[in-house]
């Protein structure tokens, strides 16, 4: 026999954990008040990220959607729409945080600084140069664009791999990438408000202030290739000017380097894509789209300038700490729930609307 369920029992920890985070940021916010100005408090992040997931979510499902209609089972479209924002919540959250995250690196300018001194040094260690620097002799504008279209796709992947694993009624799977992500930002903006650096576009630009004496300056730009209608119609002369402004704009606080949230959370999703591979429906080349897009993605991240290369190794390391401790924590909570007698999670109106697609067949 089955035991009814309730809210604790129910529930992605990834939601616990996002609210902990929130309450002790809350509480900094309370014991340090009057370094806060409230006022630059924004919800951008959060929108963005909810009408990405339901435009995602309707696309996805918009058969099923039209088979509900058809069969007059309107309630499952609503059902459906207040499930995802259950499922996502923590993803929600997290973005409300993140968003305003700049009102701490305000608060804590003074506090925490220099950080990028201490980066560039370990880059220079590591490799003897500079990789940014470096890197100047490699740039071509095809090159350019190309990376910055793997960079932009970090705003897609997280995305659309949550809502197709709810779409396949992989909850297992969808419990575990979420965890794991949620993790990770946790992690992440923890270090950002303890280590906020801005990374070499600015340490190296000849244009911004200097943090010391001695700092290499790049002696290139990084140009896309240049189409006049483009400039006419937006007054950017390349697509990679015009997603750097756009990325620029939606990347709202800018000491978020180290470590890397680009590569952490890619390759979260590309460590579950992989292993539950079976969930694609072309299967190799999704993989293949996969493999390519992030370590395109990791390159990037380098390339134009974002990050120090101690920040991507940063995290890869973060990614890898984060899948053992989600797995860990996903079969400890997934065993509790097995033990208690609670039913094997599920996506209930997919299972319906699978129910009567097998009928129409």
């Amino acid at each position: 026999m089955k035991n009814k369920e309730n809210l604790l029992t129910n529930t992605n920890p990834a939601l616990w954990f996002v609210l902990v985070f929130i309450i002790l940021l809350l509480f900094i916010i309370a014991f340090n008040f009057d370094r806060f100005d409230l006022k630059d408090a924004d919800l951008f992040t959060f929108f963005y990220t909810y009408i990405t997931i339901i435009l995602l979510h309707t696309f996805l499902n918009r058969k099923r959607f039209r088979l509900f209609n058809q069969q007059g089972v309107h309630e499952n479209i609503y059902k459906s729409y207040l499930q995802l924002t259950w499922y996502c919540l923590p993803y929600l959250l997290i973005a409300v945080v993140y968003e305003n995250l700049i009102l701490f690196s305000k608060a804590f300018e003074d506090t925490f600084k220099n950080v990028d001194l201490y980066l560039m040094m370990v880059d220079e260690v590591m490799f003897g140069v500079q990789p940014t620097i470096w890197l100047q002799k490699l740039l071509h504008p095809l090159a350019v664009d190309y990376f910055m279209v793997a960079y932009g796709m970090f705003f897609v992947y997280p995305f659309v791999y949550i809502i197709y694993l709810l779409q396949k009624n992989r909850l297992d799977v969808f419990y575990r990438v979420l965890m794991a992500q949620v993790i990770s930002l946790i992690i992440s903006l923890s270090c950002y408000i303890l280590f906020p650096a801005i990374g070499p576009r600015f340490v190296f630009d000849p244009d911004f202030p200097k943090m010391a004496k001695n700092i290499p300056e790049f002696t290139s730009r990084l140009e896309g290739i240049k189409f006049t209608f483009l400039l006419n119609l937006t007054g950017r002369e390349s697509f990679y000017a015009l997603q750097y402004d756009m990325w620029n704009y939606l990347e709202r606080i800018k000491t978020d380097c180290m470590p890397s949230m680009h590569v952490c959370l890619c390759l979260i999703c590309l460590i579950y894509a992989m292993r539950y591979r079976e969930t694609f429906k072309w299967e190799k080349t999704s993989i293949s789209f996969w493999v390519i897009g992030v370590f395109s993605l990791i390159i990037s991240t380098v390339y134009l300038r974002y990050h120090w290369v101690i920040d991507i190794i940063a995290g890869i390391v973060l990614t890898i700490m984060v899948y053992f401790a989600t797995e860990m924590i996903y079969l400890r909570w997934a065993s509790t729930r097995k033990r208690m007698g609670f039913a094997v999670h599920e996506v209930k109106w997919i299972a319906e609307a699978e129910k009567l697609e097998k009928r129409g067949t």
